[in-house]
């Protein structure tokens, strides 16, 4: 048995390890794209950013509940006086009318919903049918009916921004730094690129909707 027969023998004797995490190209990939986010200060003001829209958008939404909860009160105040009519006809008691206000949420914090635009109350008398009333939106100028900034309006707009710079970065940069032709000399596949950076971007994502929501 010759030396190149042992070490046939040798190598197919061996038993094959796994590639466990710690091992996986796409792992590695997504670990080198922590790195070099953690060490980039464009990431960091952008979760500043974030961080600085989520308090903004709660401060205002807590601004349209109080608001909105003013306004029940005062329905109740106004429930209080029609009940407190006394013995009267009862097609004079319907023509006294009352405001009837639309309940509002604990999710109205993160977004109000139309309420804005459709109204939220309606005053209720004998013989007609009124419309909502309290729309909001008409009080504003044109940049307020394309929207206003709330919770749910940071997590529809902004992070799906974020997540296209950070995926268009992810590649752009590589190819830009000349880097991108190297990972793939060193036998990297492009779909454990792809996956790695898909990884990467997808965690620093999931950190970002958590402190948006936090």
């Amino acid at each position: 048995m010759t030396t190149g027969d042992v070490t046939v023998i040798r190598d197919a004797a061996a038993p094959a390890v796994p590639a466990g995490r710690a091992g996986s190209p796409a792992w590695a990939v997504a670990r080198k794209e922590w790195t070099e986010l953690a060490r980039d200060a464009r990431w960091k003001a952008l979760i500043g950013v974030t961080l600085l829209l989520r308090r903004a958008s709660l401060a205002l939404g807590l601004l349209r509940l109080q608001r909105f909860e003013r306004a029940h009160h005062a329905a109740a105040g106004d429930r209080r006086v029609w009940t407190a009519q006394g013995a009267k006809n009862p097609h004079s008691a319907a023509h006294f009318g009352q405001y009837a206000f639309k309940p509002v949420g604990p999710l109205a914090v993160a977004e109000c919903g139309v309420d804005e635009f459709a109204g939220n109350a309606v005053w209720l008398e004998a013989h007609k049918q009124n419309g909502a009333q309290f729309r909001t939106v008409r009080d504003g100028t044109l940049t307020a009916r394309m929207g206003r900034l709330t919770l749910a309006f940071v997590l529809q707009a902004v992070l799906p921004l974020m997540a296209i710079l950070l995926g268009f970065a992810a590649f752009s940069g590589e190819r830009e730094a000349g880097t991108l032709p190297q990972l793939l000399s060193l036998g990297v596949r492009p779909r454990d690129l792809l996956l790695g950076k898909g990884l990467a971007g997808g965690m620093v994502l999931l950190g970002l909707l958590a402190l948006a929501v936090a």
